[in-house]
């Protein structure tokens, strides 16, 4: 049986954190607002590449591997137990 990748399992999640960044740290939102995004639409989205996550200012962008959110949502969980 082959497991499945990163991106396979992690781009459903990718989707959300594109509609709603403050879905990764919810209890923060509000702070993500105001300190990070200026109150300014900014567009994240997926991203092949060494890093995990890559941040453009000057286009209001983040970027996000799949091997990024998978990190993410792996110490979440972890850190939930």
């Amino acid at each position: 049986m082959e497991l499945p990748t990163s991106r396979e399992m992690m781009e459903p999640f990718i989707k959300l954190v594109a509609r709603a960044p403050s879905l990764i740290a919810s209890e923060r939102a509000d702070q993500l607002w105001r300190e990070i995004f200026e109150e300014r639409k900014w567009e994240i989205g997926d991203a092949l590449g060494e890093a995990m996550f890559y941040a453009t200012p000057a286009d209001h962008r983040v970027s996000v591997t799949y091997a990024g959110l998978a990190c993410v949502w792996s110490l979440a969980t972890m850190l939930a137990k």
